[in-house]
């Protein structure tokens, strides 16, 4: 359902990605209260950013999702860099199922002319 609410560009002309995290499995035991810290101190640098517009994490995993408004795919490294050596990156960009609709009508317009 999370999609339906979802458009490829912002108000401001920005880009709207979807970032899925997941803590990397080699992360247990000992290792586990800095990995905790350093994904703490880079989620409070992310929400306070003013970039990410909703967040959470998934109950059946080690994992959670970002959707974030950016510029550019730097702008986006820059704000999710500090994760890269805690969690594995999914990173996907998002258009709406109305620009979905558009491209599916322009098709099928293109193959009927």
């Amino acid at each position: 359902m999370l999609p339906l609410i979802l458009s490829c560009l912002n108000p401001g002309g920005q880009m709207r990605y979807i970032v899925i995290l997941r803590i990397r499995e080699a992360i247990v035991g000992e290792t586990v209260p800095s990995a905790q810290q350093t994904v703490e101190a880079v989620m409070q640098k992310l929400l306070g950013s003013g970039k990410v517009t909703h967040s959470g994490v998934f109950v059946d995993d080690r994992a959670g999702f970002l959707l974030v408004n950016v510029d550019s795919a730097e702008e986006l490294f820059d704000l999710v860099a500090g994760l890269l050596d805690v969690a594995k990156l999914e990173v996907h960009p998002l258009v709406s199922f109305e620009h979905l609709g558009q491209f599916v009508q322009q098709q099928a317009t293109s193959r009927t002319s």
